[in-house]
């Protein structure tokens, strides 16, 4: 009888063996089969895309976590560097997508594909207080001639209009981090720079402890004026498509995940998490 138990007990172990076995196999073989994509997005544009602690945070990242976690043919990795390089990771065809480029199809040909829209960014132009303080500058770029801005590197969110300015030589353009923007702002160097509100108070909020300032934003800057509200989008490279051959089932995917949280406010529901 003993012996009989000893064998039921070995052969029921060995079928969970073999069970377990076959199982994880099947999730080896379907984990290996998805396609591994990367996408890249800025580590320094808080609150939208940034790095804390070495993970990557905001809007965008919580949205595109939620979008790539429903796509089960793919694995999808994002990497936060800085913008310029992330745009051209895009360029140069070593990823497949690029977040959160505004749509400048002529500045950037080689983004033809652009996503379903995700989030409306705001564009603004602010000023040393003194800049602003004779004279009404509302419309852009025209008010801004004689005046040095600053925008980041990679950038274009300043408009056509500004850009063909620059080069009439009817405007001075620094570009650099915002953070040196802020401080050379503050030191006169500039007269004003071009940036998201939300990311500027951040930044400044930041500057402002890292100086020991006691000052708040609105004791030295002042709006300018809106320039425009863009939305943001995964813009994806145009390189050949065998390099990407699943390209268009992938955007396909992505639109119509993207389009089912627009719908249903999940979106929205995570841009108001951030501000509460």
């Amino acid at each position: 009888m003993q012996n009989i138990l000893s064998r039921l007990t070995s052969s029921t172990f060995s079928l969970l063996s073999l069970i377990c076995f076959l199982w994880m196999f099947v999730f080896a073989s379907s984990a290996s089969s998805k396609e591994s994509v990367i996408i890249a997005g800025p580590a320094d544009y808080p609150p939208y895309s940034y790095m804390e602690k070495n993970e990557p945070k905001g809007f965008y990242i919580q949205i595109l976590k939620e979008v790539f976690a429903q796509l089960e043919d793919y694995d999808v990795q994002i990497e936060l560097v800085p913008w310029k390089r992330a745009l051209e990771y895009v360029e140069t065809g070593h990823y497949l997508a690029v977040f959160p480029p505004y749509k400048w199809p002529e500045q950037r040909p080689w983004i033809k594909y652009y996503s379903e829209p995700i989030l409306i960014e705001r564009v603004a132009v602010y000023c040393r207080k003194e800049v602003l303080k004779d004279q009404i500058r509302r419309s852009w770029p025209q008010d801004y001639f004689g005046l040095t801005v600053g925008t980041d590197l990679g950038n274009l969110s300043a408009g056509v209009a500004f850009f063909k300015a620059v080069e009439a030589g009817k405007i001075s353009l620094l570009e650099m981090k915002l953070e040196k923007s802020i401080s050379r702002v503050l030191l006169g160097e500039i007269s004003c720079f071009v940036q998201d509100p939300r990311v500027l108070n951040i930044y400044f909020d930041r500057y402002a402890k890292q100086k020991s300032l006691e000052n708040s934003f609105s004791d030295f800057l002042s709006l300018g004026t809106i320039i425009s509200n863009n939305w943001g989008y995964l813009g994806y490279s145009d390189l050949d498509e065998k390099r990407f051959p699943f390209k268009w089932d992938f955007i396909k995917k992505v639109d119509a995940i993207i389009q089912k949280m627009k719908n249903r406010g999940r979106i929205k529901e995570i841009v108001e998490s951030y501000q509460d």
